[in-house]
Order: C-alpha cells, then sequence, then structure tokens
C-alpha cells in the first residue's frame, strides 16, 4: 500500500483488530454461559474461527440520489462488531420500524448474522440492518466479522419441543459460495435455502 511501508498504521490496526476479538471472546462467552453450554465448546468455537477486518466508506449522495448506501441485509458472519464516526447505520425492530445507531468512537454494536442464527437453532435471529449515506459529509466505519471455519450446526442443547432442529450443518465458505447464486438472490432466505430443513 505504501512504498516505504507504514509500521505505526500496520501495528495500530492489529492492536484495534486485537481489542475487537478480545470483544467478540466476551460476547460469545456471554452467549454460552446464558444458555448453560460447556466451555469445551466454547474454546472449540473460538478455536476453528476466522476473522476479517474492514473499513467501510459510503460517500456523500449525488444530486437525486437515494441516500441507500447498502439495502437492508444480515451479515453471513457468526458475529459482526461495528464502529462508526458518522451515524447512518440503522437496525431494524422486531415491530419492522428502523432504529438508527448513534456515532461515538466508544460506541460498539455488536450484531448476530446468519451463523449464529444455525448454531442458536433460531434462538438469536441474524440482525439486518441497513446503512444511509449523510447528506453533508462521506461515512467511515470499521467492522470486524467473525467466521467458522469448519462446519457449523446447531447446538444439540437448544433443540427442543419449541425450538424443533431447523438447519442441517454447514460450510460458512460454501455458504459464502451459494449467496450469490440465483438460487440464493430469490429465495426470501439465503441462509434457509442453504440448510435449512
Amino acid at each position: 500500500m505504501w512504498p516505504q511501508e507504514n509500521h505505526h498504521f500496520c501495528e495500530s490496526v492489529n492492536s484495534y483488530a486485537k481489542q475487537l476479538v478480545e470483544l467478540d471472546h466476551i460476547v460469545k462467552r456471554m452467549v454460552f454461559e446464558s444458555y448453560g453450554l460447556e466451555t469445551k465448546k466454547f474454546e472449540t468455537l473460538l478455536e476453528s474461527t476466522e476473522y476479517v477486518l474492514r473499513g467501510y466508506k459510503y460517500r456523500i449522495p449525488r444530486e437525486g440520489e437515494s441516500n441507500l448506501g447498502v439495502a437492508p441485509h444480515c451479515d453471513t458472519a457468526f458475529l459482526t462488531i461495528l464502529n462508526q464516526k458518522v451515524e447512518g447505520l440503522g437496525v431494524k425492530l422486531k415491530d419492522g420500524k428502523w432504529l438508527e445507531v448513534g456515532a461515538s468512537p466508544s460506541l460498539y454494536l455488536v450484531m448476530g448474522g446468519d451463523a449464529l442464527m444455525v448454531w442458536s437453532n433460531d434462538r438469536i435471529p441474524a440482525c439486518e440492518h441497513r446503512v444511509l449515506m449523510n447528506s453533508k459529509i462521506d461515512r467511515y466505519s470499521m467492522g470486524l466479522l467473525s467466521y467458522a471455519a469448519k462446519i457449523m450446526e446447531p447446538q444439540e442443547e437448544l433443540v427442543d419441543e419449541e425450538y424443533p432442529l431447523r438447519y442441517k450443518p454447514f460450510d460458512h465458505y460454501g455458504y459464502f459460495r451459494f449467496f450469490l447464486t440465483e438460487e440464493a438472490i430469490k429465495s426470501d432466505s439465503r441462509i434457509k435455502a442453504y440448510c435449512g430443513i
């Protein structure tokens, strides 16, 4: 990226990513403990987790252009942790209304993705969200997304009469390949089209 490298930038990004990974671990531990799941299962999930740190930029909309930066969607990840300096992220609530999330350097939004929904057997729904562009300034945000590097499946402890088994085991990277296929795009729920029962 830089001809003479930029060690300070690389160290800063690496340090930031490590802190987000720690937050990811804390949130996952909270989820596991809330369902009374074994520590060994938690450790196994962490060992098989891969991370992607992404920077996002949304420009000012052009005159006459919609301010929709990213259409409503759910992430394919297990968890997504986002930080934004400029407002624009909206989260869909159960009643169908949109909650616009505030912006702050110290505010981190943790959202469950499709993989968490499968893992929890629909007990934790994937968080539908969108991005609106600001009319005055470019919008920047950072996101850490966590993915399972091995087969993901609903936890047997989370399958019961109220929540019968709803998903087959799935390969996270296979889901990526499926995600943009015609079959996936035409479906009401891509994850359910991929591995739903």
